[in-house]
């Protein structure tokens, strides 16, 4: 293999866990956000961010395997 590919190797793989973290950041400050707007504005119903968080978060979780893949995960 030449060090070019390994080089775009590489950086395809970086790309992908930069892209992992970008969207976990944005996961967590949308579903924090929505919280506090239900805490306020709809008297503490929290259904609606229960059912953003989930959904979204199987989103989030299939990046996760798509970016790390299961390397990473340990049986105990």
């Amino acid at each position: 293999m030449k060090n070019e590919d390994i080089y775009e190797e590489a950086n395809k793989k970086v790309k992908a866990k930069k892209g992992f973290f970008y969207h976990l950041i944005a996961y967590v400050f949308t579903i924090g956000m929505l919280y506090v707007i239900m805490q306020f504005e709809n008297n503490g119903e929290i259904l609606p961010v229960i059912i953003v968080g989930l959904s979204w978060g199987i989103g989030l979780v299939a990046h996760y395997f798509n970016a790390f893949g299961t390397e990473n995960l340990e049986i105990l």
